[in-house]
């Protein structure tokens, strides 16, 4: 789902990327997550969008949740480049 929203954004332009701060709360096999989306401005006039999905573990609930992370750089001419390493271990 966090790869699905991330290829969705991809295809957005900048205008729209660079306000971007959403929480979308759902339900899996009667599992509670969470995927957020939010655009964090870069000294270079850009913006890096980061997908974060959380989803409770089905054993154990509320103590172990499983997460998942998409994430890209995006620029007011449209052209866009993958997420760091130094950037996902951050985010991670």
């Amino acid at each position: 789902m966090v790869r699905e929203r991330g290829a969705n954004l991809r295809k957005l332009p900048f205008q729209e990327l660079k306000s971007l701060s959403e929480v979308e709360h759902l339900a899996l096999d009667r599992r509670e997550g969470t995927i957020s989306m939010g655009a964090h401005p870069l000294a270079s006039g850009g913006v890096l969008v980061v997908i974060q999905g959380y989803l409770k573990s089905r054993w154990f609930g509320s103590f172990v949740s499983t997460f998942a992370l998409d994430g890209f750089y995006k620029y007011p001419d449209e052209t866009m480049a993958p997420m760091t390493q130094e950037d996902i271990w951050e985010y991670d």
